[in-house]
């Protein structure tokens, strides 16, 4: 059984995931679609003031991510669209026009495509094109044979330009700069699809969030195809905080296995901008996959944003059906069908920054290129974005740390001691790094290296200054 149909298969199967007609039309739900309608400011477009090209607010970006189904898989997997009408299209040259269609609806800033066939990017980038963007598609090293897809990210070429991108396994990381230079790191994911391996979905997002903090950036977006469910599984645990700080998750009904708690977390915080709640209040509001008829996946595509300081806000959401009647259509019929061309539904959202002043860069792991880029102010920030999420075991291990690097930037501290009692406080935090050092993780210690590394640096840059 392939990884595609192993994840189908496991939403008929797994307990708590079963779904039936009842289910889907009751007047329970009937109510909460209503009700959640009027909490949430759902969008009739994804335009921005700045994108029309009239004199708007620059803070606004929006995202479109839609998994459109690969022509390998749908062709490939016959038994699995036996369902489907003979009136729907079902090649390419049917589905590309609708498609299109629904992507240019929404008007979005920036559009991540997932299971996006590299022969098909062509066709998509040359329309898009002609429509104002510029696109980037996954790398095609290694993607022969039953992978001949990958995922692919467009933004508005009057509003971005494309600094570079980074590929890695079902990840790829655009780094877009605005017109402000600001930098906006767009991770695009169709994550691992097989269900029990929810480590390797979460191996996937630490690496290629490893890669963006080795960038210059102010911003990040992940956004795609997570093949979990927001808020019950690992990946969603990884991104909230890290999956060290839960004691049990469990993710398509399975206990995950506790090597994810080994995996190092992530220097951002993250929220999701669908709520956590809708899941549990109304999750026909965030169906995002439906398969055959009656069975379907909540929140099973996503998009989370990095917010420290609650200093950016969810404008709008895209609600994945345009009325209840279109719901009950696509729930009873399945997809893809005669008006939509994938089996997943695109989500989107409109993200707003309280302040339109260039914001902190985040990048936490410079390599030496990225070292020559950086003020001073940045490498204490990135040293300081580091230290913020780095998972002491206790709060005086923290203190030990914190009692190691206080003197590497307080040169009016260093330069009111004596040499003799300089030579003796460096001897101290020497010999109290090496025993911190001893009692923490191999793997975890670099960082800590990295921290000192980033001070150092920034004191120099400082002294140089002056």
């Amino acid at each position: 059984m392939s990884k595609y149909n192993l994840l189908r298969y496991s939403l008929f199967c797994f307990t708590g995931i079963r779904y039936n007609r009842s289910f889907i039309l009751s007047t329970k739900h009937q109510r909460h679609f209503r009700a959640i309608s009027h909490e949430i400011n759902w969008a009739q477009s994804l335009e921005t003031a700045s994108s029309t090209g009239a004199k708007g607010d620059k803070r606004q970006v929006s995202i479109l991510s839609w998994n459109i189904l690969s022509q390998h898989l749908f062709d490939s997997t016959p038994e699995w669209y036996h369902y489907v009408s003979k009136d729907a299209p079902v090649s390419w040259p049917g589905r590309l026009p609708r498609i299109l269609d629904e992507i240019l609806l929404w008007k979005a800033d920036i559009i991540c495509l997932q299971e996006v066939e590299f022969t098909a990017f062509d066709d998509l980038q040359h329309v898009l094109h002609c429509e104002g963007y510029i696109g980037v598609m996954q790398s095609a090293k290694k993607r022969t044979g039953d992978n001949p897809y990958g995922v692919a990210t467009f933004c508005r070429r009057d509003k971005f330009a494309v600094k570079g991108t980074f590929h890695h396994s079902r990840t790829m990381l655009s780094l877009l700069e605005d017109h402000d230079q600001n930098i906006i790191a767009i991770v695009n994911c169709h994550l691992e699809g097989n269900p029990k391996k929810s480590a390797t979905r979460v191996k996937q997002l630490h690496n290629i969030l490893q890669e963006s903090a080795r960038t210059i950036h102010h911003d990040i977006i992940i956004c795609g195809d997570f093949n979990c469910i927001l808020n019950d599984s690992a990946s969603s645990a990884y991104l909230m905080k890290s999956c060290s700080k839960y004691k049990d998750i469990y993710e398509w009904g399975r206990l995950v296995d506790r090597c994810v708690s080994d995996i190092p977390p992530h220097p951002y915080s993250f929220q999701s901008a669908y709520p956590m709640n809708i899941l549990h209040e109304a999750p026909l509001d965030y169906v995002t996959f439906v398969s055959s008829p009656h069975r379907y996946v909540s929140g099973l595509d996503q998009i989370w944003y990095h917010d420290l300081n609650n200093s950016v806000s969810v404008r709008a959401l895209k609600h994945p059906f345009l009325s209840p009647d279109q719901r009950k259509h696509i729930l009873e019929s399945g997809l893809p069908s005669i008006h939509h061309p994938s089996d997943h539904l695109p989500i989107g959202c409109i993200l707003e920054w309280k302040s339109d002043e260039k914001r902190e860069n985040l990048c936490v792991y410079p390599t030496d290129r990225v070292y020559n880029e950086m003020d001073a102010h940045d490498l204490n920030k990135a040293a300081s974005n580091l230290l913020e999420s780095f998972p002491f075991d206790t709060p005086e291990q923290k203190g030990e740390f914190l009692y190691i690097i206080r003197d590497i930037n307080n040169n009016a501290h260093r330069e009111s001691l004596s040499k003799d009692e300089e030579i003796r406080k460096l001897r101290d935090q020497r010999q109290r790094k090496k025993i911190l050092f001893s009692e923490i993780p191999k793997e975890k210690v670099k960082d800590l290296e990295k921290i000192i590394k980033l001070l150092k640096r920034a004191n120099s840059n400082h002294n140089a200054d002056r």
